[in-house]
């Protein structure tokens, strides 16, 4: 009981270091302004001693805002444009498999990692599938989550800019929608929350997210439901997920943290290079949009890029679509490939 005041403080205060970034971000006209804002702002409190917290029922409660977005977002012409992925989609398999290679060798060559921690260290995505692994196999787990966290860190961070001073928004952009009605945002909420729960209970990755945008997407092309959420919802769920990403690096010590900084900006500056090449070359030959396919193919986790493509005004089912196949790729190779490095690990 006495733990609790604290606990409450430091989601309270959690919230209001975030929502500070977030909104010197959004007045400084940056990109994703609040999420990454929010991240930034978080972290350099975490990483600064203070005590931050987030609890799991609030993450649940984004995932499923971000769900029905996703699926709110789905129109027609998504649809119809179905056709013209597999190209992208078996670049993006290829380009996953050459910046896992390429960070594998990377850790193990320039930094001197053990096999198996290498491995799962370069692996692009799919964290807790990856820190699983590393249990199971006896990996540096402190090492594999530094760095993992660290690519997601400078994703959120530098992507944004990127796009922005490269100027890769044009054609990518997705068409403002009015906002939903109340009547149409409880049946979204109700309906996203139980296909949500659904597919979390069932272990589906990030089921809360893809249980919520299924529903949502019917009512739409149902006609029972029109619009977007409002920014009154939007606008606090990208705080409070910048602030999620952010509390992952209070739970490393800073000397530990200190030491796998720079091989962790290594690795994310060689992943960034080769997933980037991948998602220009796959613009270039199916003449989707560079904005697009740079965030279908960055090496961040499933649901944050997807909520990434929503922060920049992106069409997110493209996103979540290449995201989706990159885990499922991840998903069946990650084992093989695990018990191939454990056997060569030193």
């Amino acid at each position: 009981m006495t733990d609790r005041p604290q606990t409450l403080a430091g989601f309270a205060l959690t919230l209001a270091i975030g929502a500070t970034g977030g909104c010197l971000f959004w007045l400084l006209h940056l990109p994703a302004a609040w999420l990454a804002g929010s991240m930034l702002a978080v972290t350099a409190a975490a990483l600064g001693g203070i005590k931050t917290w987030l609890p799991n029922w609030l993450r649940a409660m984004v995932f499923v805002l971000f769900g029905i977005q996703l699926g709110s977002a789905v129109t027609r012409q998504t649809v119809a444009h179905i056709g013209h992925w597999p190209l992208s989609m078996a670049l993006m398999a290829v380009t996953v498999t050459a910046v896992a290679v390429v960070s594998f060798v990377y850790y193990r060559r320039l930094a001197g990692w053990p096999s198996i921690t290498a491995l799962l260290g370069g692996v692009p995505g799919a964290f807790s599938t990856v820190l699983a692994l590393a249990d199971a196999y006896n990996a540096d787990i402190a090492a594999v989550a530094v760095v993992q966290c660290i690519r997601l860190f400078f994703l959120v961070a530098v992507l944004p800019l990127v796009m922005t001073a490269t100027g890769l928004h044009g054609g990518a952009v997705v068409a403002a929608t009015a906002t939903m009605s109340l009547q149409s945002l409880a049946a979204m909420i109700v309906a996203g929350t139980i296909g949500g729960f659904i597919l979390y209970r069932l272990k589906v990755p990030a089921g809360l997210i893809f249980g919520a945008a299924a529903p949502a997407a019917m009512l739409k092309f149902s006609g029972l439901a029109e619009g977007t959420l409002p920014p009154g919802l939007l606008v606090p769920a990208y705080i409070i997920l910048g602030a999620m990403i952010g509390t992952r690096f209070s739970e490393f010590s800073l000397p530990r943290l200190k030491s796998l900084i720079g091989v962790g900006l290594g690795s994310f500056v060689l992943a960034f290079a080769v997933a980037s090449t991948g998602a220009l070359l796959a613009s270039s030959l199916t003449g989707i949009s560079p904005a697009l396919t740079l965030i279908a193919f960055a090496p961040g986790g499933l649901d944050t890029m997807t909520i990434l493509a929503f922060a920049l005004g992106l069409d997110p089912t493209f996103v979540a679509a290449h995201q989706i196949g990159r885990y499922f790729i991840l998903a069946f190779a990650l084992p093989m490939a695990a018990m191939w490095a454990s056997r060569r690990s030193v």
